[in-house]
Parts: structure tokens; sequence; C-alpha cells
């Protein structure tokens, strides 16, 4: 397990680095990337259906209510 710097995670992925979106941590284990971060549901939907990412979540939650979460994929950095 590796931790990445979180300004590298916003330099690789700008759409994670924009207002509303808090990046708290980042760890790759072989090919995976975990990126732990705190966010409205509405732009967590957005991440995971336009961006690959993968997260367990209750999509019935308001868009607007805040959360902490992880999210993950597999891909190199």
């Amino acid at each position: 397990m590796e931790v990445i710097d979180v300004n590298t995670i916003k330099e690789k992925y700008p759409y994670l680095n924009q207002p509303g979106i808090s990046v708290e941590s980042a760890m790759r284990h072989e090919d995976t990337i975990c990126i732990t971060l705190s966010l409205a549901v509405g732009k967590l939907i957005e991440i995971v259906d336009n961006y690959d990412w993968q997260c367990v979540f209750d999509r019935g939650i308001d868009e607007n209510t805040e959360v902490f979460t992880c999210i993950a994929k597999k891909e190199k950095i």
C-alpha cells in the first residue's frame, strides 16, 4: 500500500479539484487507487457516472447532502 499525495490526485483528475469537493487522502495498492473525499451526493453521482469510479452509496439520498466517502478504480498513476 502506498500513499499518494493529494496534489498529485488533483493534477491527474482535475474534476476532483473544484469547489465543493475536498480530497482528504489517496492510496494505491497495485493497480487500484482509492481516494477519500467529502462532497455532495450530486457531485459523487457525476463522478461515478462520468469518470468510471466505483463507490457504494444510496442514490436515494438528496443530492445536496454532504458525505464523506471513498471512490476507487483500477488505474496506474
